[in-house]
């Protein structure tokens, strides 16, 4: 990872574009689209162009990737602007009468998605690099700097955490040396992890445990969800993801079918820089009346939502949309998700 040309911006060499940011932002946009499919009724012929633009963007950025081909993005453009085009043209039929608040809030947040989207790919085409430390983007004023010097353009105390390589790096230990000249051209996606918190390492746990590819954060969380409960870990369910299995949770109302039920809270891989979304309950919890709770998505039912996991019931209920609770990286736990946010979810009874 070391580099010896420390010149900064004077290499000519062309800066690669950022796909996998950008494969998050038509997955961002695409969520946005099913959130806004609940009120946007009669217009399918619309929604319909919309998700085949998203698509066709989607994999144009996997073929621009795969075959080093950066511009293929141009044709990634001219589709997104289509599709944004037809929000424009979709928001002027769409009923506001109904409810009002919900559809604004929705068909708002697909429109941001979109320019977000736009935004992403000018930036790219302008030849700017984006550097992603723990989901805060910054362009580089030099392409080699420090940890220390990419924590604090990213808004981090630079003596209060360490810079750990991102979801694609290779190393077994991705904790960035102090003093080490990291090329972003090379590498620009990273997270920040406070000294010594224990987030960042593997547990010490024999092979044979389940949780024993688990960093030692997230175990000691484990531990103290298994003071009250029986709990699984899955770490090869999904790449970027770590299911946590609390078995029996008590169900909190009784519209349910049952009283009991499996929940699975899905970890992210920057977790807790990230906090979990959703929840997600065993694939048999239904209403009383044999009904799916409300908001409800399964395989069934919508398998194209990426937030939708085999084998379970995903409850569409976000932390991002509440007002009266936030998520705070290294106070809140998965103790205080599974008492805040599941148990106030299955208690609405819906």
């Amino acid at each position: 990872m070391t580099q010896e040309d420390t010149s900064g911006m004077s290499r000519t060499d062309q800066v690669q574009p950022d796909y996998n940011h950008l494969e998050k932002l038509v997955q961002v946009t695409q969520d946005a689209l099913v959130e806004a499919e609940t009120i946007i009724n009669g217009h399918r012929d619309a929604v319909d162009a919309i998700d085949d633009g998203l698509e066709q963007a989607e994999d144009l950025i996997d073929d621009a990737q795969d075959n080093d081909h950066p511009e293929l993005l141009d044709e990634v453009s001219a589709y997104v602007d289509d599709v944004q085009g037809t929000i424009r043209h979709l928001e002027d039929r769409v009923d506001y009468e109904t409810d009002t608040e919900e559809t604004v809030e929705r068909m708002n947040a697909l429109d941001n998605a979109v320019e977000d989207l736009e935004d992403a790919l000018e930036d790219n085409h302008q030849g700017k690099l984006v550097v992603n430390v723990s989901e805060k983007m910054f362009f580089p004023d030099e392409f080699v700097m420090e940890p220390s010097k990419i924590l604090e353009a990213a808004g981090f105390a630079r003596d209060e955490y360490l810079l750990y390589a991102g979801a694609d790096a290779d190393e077994d230990d991705p904790h960035i040396e102090k003093g080490t000249n990291v090329d972003l051209r090379d590498q620009n996606v990273f997270s920040a992890i406070p000294d010594e918190v224990g987030y960042g390492g593997t547990s010490t746990n024999t092979p044979e445990d389940d949780d024993a590819d688990l960093p030692t954060g997230i175990q000691k969380e484990v531990e103290d969800l298994r003071e009250d409960y029986k709990v699984d870990v899955d770490t090869e369910a999904e790449d970027s993801f770590t299911h946590v299995i609390v078995r029996d949770y008590p169900v909190p109302v009784d519209t349910y079918n049952r009283d009991t039920t499996d929940v699975m809270i899905r970890v992210p891989q920057n977790y807790p820089e990230q906090a979990p979304d959703w929840v997600y309950v065993e694939e048999e919890f239904r209403l009383k009346n044999g009904e799916l709770p409300r908001k409800a998505q399964t395989m069934d039912t919508n398998p194209r939502n990426g937030a939708v996991v085999p084998g379970w019931v995903a409850l569409s209920w976000h932390l991002s949309k509440m007002d009266t609770v936030t998520w705070t990286p290294y106070q809140n736990n998965l103790r205080w998700y599974l008492d805040t946010i599941v148990r106030g979810r299955l208690s609405q009874g819906d």
